[in-house]
């Protein structure tokens, strides 16, 4: 289990919200099933869940708030890179920052690959603007990449692409303290 501590503060009396990131298991997928048909017109069917639960090829993840889930992620691993296959947030948490955090954990488990790819589709402008603060770049467009003829950009994320990740120069996020490892303080 890996905790990130990066929360975004919802009002000025706020401590913030703890993200838990771990191994989805086999019990997250009715969940997960249930945020991919509220996220997408063609959504994933549970059985392609269960199989990449069990490759080793897929890294996937699930993101907990108060041991709900609250958003998922899947990666494709390979030597040179990696490729973010699907990722979404359940619609009540969206907007504080468990998507940056589900990229952040997938970025810190690059290893010794150097660059992480995506591919979006051309009508989802709020994933390319997502995947843009987070440092990725548009570098080219997959013509009737997804199942259903649309197309994709695809985006590419490169080791040094940044500084340092977004989440620890954003005045509206906390970062833990190295002490009490896990709770958010204010900076």
């Amino acid at each position: 289990m890996l905790k990130l501590p990066w929360a975004r503060k919802n009002d000025d009396n706020s401590k913030g919200i703890c993200f838990v990131i771990k191994p989805m298991w086999l019990n997250h997928i009715e969940r997960v099933v249930d945020i991919e048909e509220q996220s997408f017109g063609e959504p994933w069917v549970p059985q392609a869940f269960r199989h990449c639960i069990c490759s080793r090829e897929h890294g996937a993840f699930v993101s907990l708030i108060e041991n709900r889930v609250a958003g998922y992620a899947v990666t494709t691993y390979s030597a040179g890179s990696h490729q973010l296959c699907n990722i979404a947030v359940a619609p009540e948490y969206r907007r504080m920052g468990v998507a940056r955090c589900m990229i952040m954990q997938q970025l810190a488990l690059l290893g010794g690959a150097k660059q992480m790819l995506a591919g979006v589709s051309d009508k989802n402008l709020p994933a390319h603007q997502f995947l843009r603060s987070m440092g990725f770049c548009a570098i080219s467009i997959g013509s009737r990449f997804f199942s259903n003829g649309d197309d994709a950009y695809i985006f590419q994320w490169k080791v040094g692409a940044q500084d340092r990740y977004l989440e620890l120069r954003h005045p509206d996020y906390v970062l833990p303290d190295s002490h009490k490892h896990g709770v958010p303080v204010v900076r």
